[in-house]
Formats: C-alpha cells, structure tokens, sequence
C-alpha cells in the first residue's frame, strides 16, 4: 500500500466519485501491470460493494461487484497477493471473501461473532485481524485469510473500553493499531496481542473515533 502519484496538500481535496449514498468501508490497492489503482468501497444504504479503477484524476469502470445478501457492510480489505477481498457485514456478523471481480464468494467466519467492526489485512504473513464490540467481551482477533487457527489476541474489557472502531497494521514492525470510541483513546499491540500501548486519550481530538490508517511513521 505505497499511494504513489496522488499529491494532495492539506488544503487541497478531490470529488472522485459522487454517487455513494452512505460510503463506509473503504480500500485500495495498486495493479503494476495496468498502473493503475483500484479502489473497493462499501455503501450500507445499496447494500452493495463497488470498484472502481483510479488513473489519472478519474475514477472509472465503476461498478457493483457484491450487491446480494449485504446487510451493513462495514469494513472491506483487499488482499493485494492473493487479489481478493474481504469484508464484515456487522448485522449478519459475519466475515466473507471474494475475488476482486466478486465471484467465489464465501463467508469464512460465522460464528461467536456478535458486533464485528473492523478488519484489516496482512497478506505477507496470512493474517486476517478484526474488531468486535461484544458487550461482555470487546476484543481484537486473529485469524488465517482462510478462516482457519482464530483466536482472541486482546481484549478491551481490563482497559475499560468496549468499543474497538477501526484497525490498521504496521507491516515493518508488525504491530495492530486500533481505535476504542468509548474512552476515545488510541491503542497499540504486536500481532499476537503483546506489547500493549495506549498511545492517545485525548476528547478533544478523538471525539467519536470511527477509522483509522498508517503511512510510515504517521497515523490518520
């Protein structure tokens, strides 16, 4: 995931795509062979998950890949080695994976899920790790990208949180970061849940966190 050949300053932003009537999950990888970027989406109020491909200053050959039996779509992944993707639908509280093309569709992860949230990737090592908001038990897991060895790595209840929000990696360093909307903190851990860090608790900045990503030494 290197965004090369996107150059927006902070002052600066770009209407790419319109349509959407409520966009919540979102993803992208970068094809070498087409130079070109494809982005994957979720909209909860279609029901359906779309892709597009970015060239230039255009996002075109837009369309649904999943548009049956989606519910709320809330977090979406793409595989970029294995070109598939992945996606929690939080009310049928389950995990499924297709292609890129959404064929082959298949849910990987069905049970003792009751408010998954957030999934993210990493497909160099074979992991799928995602959030829920259980009450009892809110906690981060990990899986194989084929669904198989999963396991709790970290729960949020001895922190007094329970909402983890969005998830994403550091790849180098091999650590998970993650959001809990509740306490409105920032949370650090090692992908087997070790080397617990609580990095920012701050009202004023994280009002309702919601999603989180990393680029190098910064988080956004």
């Amino acid at each position: 995931h290197i965004l090369r050949g996107i150059h927006l300053n902070s002052r600066e932003s770009k209407n790419y795509y319109s349509m959407s009537k409520n966009l919540i999950g979102l993803d992208f990888y970068y094809d070498r062979h087409s130079n070109a970027y494809e982005i994957v989406w979720s909209d909860i109020t279609r029901d359906k998950i779309y892709l597009g491909k970015l060239r230039g200053d255009e996002l075109t050959n837009i369309k649904s890949i999943v548009e049956s039996d989606l519910s709320t779509t809330e977090s979406v992944a793409i595989d970029w080695i294995g070109k598939n993707i992945y996606w929690i639908d939080a009310s049928l509280k389950q995990i499924d994976v297709a292609t890129k093309d959404g064929l082959h569709r298949t849910t990987l992860i069905s049970e003792n899920m009751t408010k998954p949230r957030s999934l993210a990737l990493d497909p160099r090592l074979g992991f799928l790790f995602w959030s829920d908001w259980e009450d009892m038990d809110p906690r981060i897991e990990r899986a194989s990208l084929a669904g198989e060895d999963r396991k709790s790595i970290f729960g949020l209840k001895s922190l007094g949180g329970s909402w983890p929000n969005g998830i994403t990696l550091d790849y180098v360093k091999k650590r998970i970061y993650f959001l809990d909307a509740k306490t409105r903190e920032i949370h650090t851990i090692g992908y087997n849940g070790e080397n617990h860090k609580r990095l920012i608790k701050n009202p004023e900045y994280l009002h309702h966190p919601f999603a989180i990503t990393i680029y190098e030494n910064n988080l956004y």
